[in-house]
Formats: C-alpha cells, sequence, structure tokens
C-alpha cells in the first residue's frame, strides 16, 4: 500500500485526529479558508506535514465529496491567498480535478509554480506531475509549452513533473519524457538544469542512456 493511502486509511478507520473533525465541520460549512487555519494548526510557523495534507486530502475526497464545482471554487479561493498552507491545500483539492478541469489545473499549477517560497513551488510540480501521470497525452503539450516558452520556474516545474511521470507501468512515455527533457537540456539557469540532472538519472534507469550534457 503506498504510504499515504494508509495515512488516509488510518484516518477513516477509527483512528481520527480531533482536528479532522473540525477541518470536516468547516468544509461542510463551506468555509474552506476555516478548514486551512485548521490544518495550519497542525504543523509549526505555518509549515504542515506532508501526511496531514494527506489525511486533509483523505477527509475530503473519502467523507465530504464535494461535487466537482464546490472543489475548483474551493481552491480558487485558497489561491487567493498569500499562505503556503492555504495554496497547499488547493493543490490537494485539485488532484481530483485532473481529468474533468483541466485549464483550471494548468492554471493553478502555474501559479503555484511561479510562487516566490520553495514549497509552493514543489506543490506546483508535484501537481503538474500527478496530472501528467493521471492524463498523460492531456497534459503533454502544456508541459512541453512550459519548457519551450515558460520562464524559468514554469521550466522546472515541466520537467519535475515529466520525472514524476516515469513510470514502470507505462513504458510508453519514456520516448516522450525523453525528448522533454532532452529540449531542456543546457538551459542556462541553474535551478532548470538541476532539475534536468534529476531527471536524466530516472529516465537513464529506465531505458537507453540519455547523451551527456
Amino acid at each position: 500500500m503506498r504510504p499515504d493511502r494508509a495515512v488516509r486509511g488510518a484516518s477513516l478507520s477509527g483512528e481520527r485526529a480531533a482536528w479532522e473533525t473540525a477541518f470536516a465541520d468547516a468544509l461542510r460549512r463551506g468555509d474552506p479558508l476555516a478548514a486551512s487555519t485548521i490544518l495550519r494548526d497542525t504543523g509549526r510557523k505555518g509549515w504542515v506535514k506532508r501526511a496531514e495534507l494527506v489525511r486533509a486530502r483523505g477527509v475530503v475526497d473519502d467523507e465530504i465529496h464535494p461535487a466537482p464545482l464546490v472543489r475548483r471554487d474551493w481552491a480558487t479561493r485558497l489561491l487567493a491567498h498569500p499562505r503556503r498552507v492555504d495554496k497547499e491545500l488547493a493543490a490537494q483539492l485539485l488532484l481530483a480535478l485532473t481529468r474533468t478541469h483541466q485549464r483550471d489545473v494548468e492554471r493553478a499549477a502555474l501559479r503555484l509554480a511561479r510562487d516566490d517560497e520553495r514549497e509552493v513551488r514543489e506543490t506546483a510540480a508535484a501537481l503538474l506531475g500527478a496530472a501528467l501521470d493521471d492524463a498523460f497525452d492531456a497534459y503533454l503539450p502544456t508541459v512541453r509549452d512550459w519548457v519551450a516558452t515558460g520562464d524559468s520556474r514554469a521550466r522546472r516545474a515541466a520537467v519535475v513533473a515529466a520525472k514524476l511521470a516515469v513510470r514502470p507501468r507505462h513504458p510508453e512515455r519514456l520516448v516522450s519524457v525523453r525528448e522533454l527533457v532532452e529540449a531542456a537540456r543546457g538551459d542556462a539557469d541553474e535551478y532548470v538544469a538541476r532539475a534536468v540532472r534529476s531527471a536524466t538519472r530516472k529516465i537513464e534507469g529506465r531505458g537507453p542512456r540519455l547523451s551527456a550534457a
């Protein structure tokens, strides 16, 4: 079982934390910002553990069951606020919409990718990577476009997302991901170049080696 599923399973099998009840109640009232504040209070100085974010997603997905438009509205409202936890929770909410609301997911990922906080930028790459993994053919043109024309932060998010979409169960993706990473090779921005090197290492474990940088 994947670790996040294990955490979600624990959350829904009687080992529920007190904050999860308050979090769910806030969402039932239609107040995602209050829910985000409750989630924020599980951490220290605004830092919320990934495990708690996963538990929050479990409450939303498995208990609240918001309609897609409600989920999108909550995410939009959260993205309008400056706190890191609001942005991270918004990304968690959008994970369920990768197939049905592609443009909303892409806009949110781009906004998060350009954020000044590194952790938020990592959230953007994870969201885009999950979307690419879930609907590879649909998101691939966007990821290619970000590599070709985006600013450095968008380019970096695209490369990381492509790396996250490399899966043993999907060997047919490897050629497209390799081409995308090759297109970013030689990028003058070190932020992007590090992502390219990391993606290259992963790809080399799945197929013929890429040419040297």
